[in-house]
C-alpha cells in the first residue's frame, strides 16, 4: 500500500507541475549572436541563452521550438496570429508595438553599421548617400528585417533575398551586392564564426542605436508576460544579462 500511495503521489506531483507550467512557443533566427548553431549542431546565442536563464529562474516558464530557424518574417507573422507566443530579439518598431507587446528591458542594444570588402575603397557618411551609388549600389540586408524597410523607404536598391547574415557575407564576397546593412553585433559575430574578419571592413559611421526585445503575441495572458518580466528583471539586476552578451562580443 505505501509503495502505491507513493506512485499515486508522484503522479499528482506530475500533474500538478504540467498544469502550472506556462510552455509558450518560440523559434530562432538564424542571425548570430542571436541565434546560431555550433558546429557540433548545437543550438547557441544570446536570445537561447536567455531563455534557458529564465527556466532557470522561473522553472514553471517554459520554451519550446527554440532549436529550429525561421525566417523573421514568418515568425513575425506566426507570432501576430497567435502561431508562436514569443519572440527573443526583435528591434522595437511603430509598426510591431501596435502588433505585439514589448518588454524592459531590451536583451542588448546595439547599432546598425554597413559592411564593404576589403578591398573597396568607399566611405558612406550618411544613409542617403548610398542612392548616389547606382546602379552600383545595392545593399545586402537579411529578409523581412526592419533595415530592410528602412532603406526601402528611402529608394535605395535593396537586395533583402538572403534569409541570413552568413548568406549576404558570401554574396557581398561574391560582388552581388556593394554593401550589407546590418547591426554591429550580428556583424561582427558573423564575421568570427565563419572566420571571414580579413575579407571585411565595417565603416566607421554609426547608424540607428536601439534595442533587441522580448515580443509577445498579443494572444498571450497577461499574467504569463508577467512572470517573464520577473525573470528578465532578475537577470537584468544581477548582472547575468550584461554576461550572457559579454560572451558574444
Amino acid at each position: 500500500m505505501k509503495h502505491l500511495f507513493k506512485i499515486a503521489c508522484l503522479v499528482l506531483q506530475l500533474v500538478a507541475t504540467s498544469v502550472s507550467a506556462n510552455t509558450l512557443r518560440t523559434a530562432a533566427q538564424e542571425s548570430p549572436p542571436k541565434f546560431f548553431k555550433h558546429s557540433d549542431g548545437g543550438m547557441t546565442g544570446i536570445g537561447y541563452d536567455v531563455m534557458r536563464a529564465i527556466e532557470r529562474l522561473d522553472p514553471s516558464i517554459r520554451f519550446s521550438g527554440d532549436q529550429s530557424f525561421v525566417p523573421i518574417k514568418r515568425i513575425e507573422i506566426m507570432l501576430e496570429h497567435g502561431d508562436l507566443d514569443v519572440f527573443f530579439g526583435f528591434i522595437k518598431s511603430e509598426e510591431r508595438a501596435a502588433k505585439f507587446v514589448f518588454i524592459e528591458p531590451p536583451l542588448y542594444r546595439v547599432s546598425d553599421v554597413l559592411l564593404a570588402r576589403e578591398d573597396d575603397p568607399i566611405d558612406v557618411q550618411r544613409l542617403e548617400d548610398i542612392a548616389l551609388l547606382a546602379p552600383d549600389g545595392i545593399v545586402l540586408v537579411a529578409s523581412g528585417t526592419a533595415q530592410a524597410a528602412q532603406l526601402k523607404k528611402m529608394n535605395i536598391v535593396v537586395d533583402d533575398g538572403g534569409k541570413s547574415v552568413a548568406i549576404n557575407l558570401y554574396k557581398l564576397l561574391r560582388q552581388r551586392g556593394r554593401l550589407v546593412f546590418q547591426s554591429e553585433v550580428e556583424i561582427v559575430s558573423a564575421l568570427k564564426e565563419y572566420k571571414m574578419e580579413n575579407s571585411f571592413r565595417i565603416l566607421p559611421t554609426r547608424f540607428n542605436e536601439s534595442g533587441r526585445y522580448v515580443a509577445f503575441s498579443n494572444s498571450v495572458p497577461a499574467q504569463t508576460i508577467a512572470k517573464v518580466q520577473v525573470a528578465l528583471d532578475r537577470l537584468n539586476k544581477s548582472g547575468e544579462l550584461a554576461q550572457i552578451l559579454s560572451k558574444y562580443r
